[in-house]
């Protein structure tokens, strides 16, 4: 059986892929996704209930952390955001990152003691 997206599932996707007032997308000129981020796209837009991510998007300190570093042009990766003040929102971001598989999975406590 075919699953067929939820108009608000559609709302996010759209949400992701081009520029929303109030929110952070995932689309680094501001209209397009960026193919290097779909995963990441896929993880948020396959919730179950798609509100309250639109929500954390449009809220979130993590969110507009995630947008800053989608617009930066420095790769996503464990040095970039160790380079940022770590605060629950640095922690969200990377945790959703590696969720996302765009960053490989490490041990954050051994990454505390070498850091």
């Amino acid at each position: 059986m075919r699953k067929y997206p939820t108009p608000d599932q559609v709302r996010l996707r759209e949400d992701l892929a081009g520029p929303v007032t109030g929110s952070s997308s995932l689309s680094r000129d501001g209209t397009t996704l960026d193919a290097s981020l779909r995963p990441l796209a896929d993880v948020l837009s396959d919730a179950p209930t798609p509100c309250p991510v639109l929500a954390w998007l449009r809220r979130s300190p993590a969110a507009r952390l995630l947008g800053q570093l989608v617009a930066a042009p420095d790769e996503l990766d464990h040095p970039a955001l160790e380079a940022l003040p770590q605060g629950h929102a640095t922690t969200y971001v990377r945790s959703l990152l590696t969720t996302a598989g765009l960053l490989p999975p490490r041990d954050e406590n051994i990454a505390l003691l070498v850091n």
